[in-house]
């Protein structure tokens, strides 16, 4: 059994201590990424130094994801030597430092890594600069398919359509008004006026005066 409490005094507590998330390797390609750590270690071999980068993802889908790269700037072994010094020439050239001359030099400079997937991990071959990064993104976009611009058309005249004609419905049947009778009214006789008068009674002859003759015969 092996004694874990004069390591930790006393003993490990598992919330102290953010637990490991599990994250997939990057796809290969180039990633805009910021160097927050730059340390020159020692193999483990001895025989060798390398620089030790710390990189953090600035945009794409990979973007607050870290990336690692140890540049063996001095090996034993002249090949492994000179593909570090090439990619750390890149990475000179990539934030426009004419000479590396310390560590500190590295520190929060931005460049772009390539990125390839190497036995499930993520290996930084390269560098490029920010700038040609951003042509190239440009460029990238200018060559897809671009959605064209509708222009407005011209309204088309679209003639009205003719009525539908109804077939004629039969008129109704109306029956034959009667002839109206003229009402006659009895005719009154005409009133005169003033209304005539019933003829005078004739009046008898006069006697004959005394004598026998008539008054025109004396």
């Amino acid at each position: 059994m092996a004694d874990l409490s004069k390591i930790f005094g006393g003993g490990f507590d598992p919330n102290s201590v953010e637990p490991a998330a599990d994250f997939d390797v990057l796809p290969a390609g180039k990633y805009p990424v910021i160097i927050e750590a730059a340390e020159l270690k020692t193999t483990k071999a001895g025989t060798g130094q390398y620089v030790a980068l710390t990189m953090a993802v600035l945009d794409g889908p990979g973007k607050g994801r870290k990336l690692w790269a140890n540049h063996n700037i001095f090996n034993s072994s002249e090949r492994a030597q000179e593909i570090a010094r090439k990619e750390f020439a890149a990475l000179g050239r990539s934030i426009g430092v004419a000479s590396i001359s310390n560590t500190d030099q590295l520190l929060q400079q931005i460049t772009v890594a390539h990125v390839k997937v190497k036995d499930d991990r993520n290996e930084v071959r390269t560098y490029s600069s920010i700038a040609k990064y951003q042509q190239e993104q440009l460029a990238a976009q200018a060559k897809q398919p671009q959605t064209p611009v509708q222009q407005p058309q011209a309204p088309v005249y679209v003639p009205p359509e003719a009525p539908v004609q109804q077939p004629a419905q039969p008129a109704a049947y109306v029956p034959p008004q009667q002839p109206v009778q003229p009402i006659q009214q009895p005719v009154q006789p005409a009133v005169q006026y003033p209304p005539p008068q019933p003829p005078a009674p004739a009046q008898p002859p006069a006697p004959p005066a005394a004598g026998g003759q008539p008054p025109w015969a004396r």
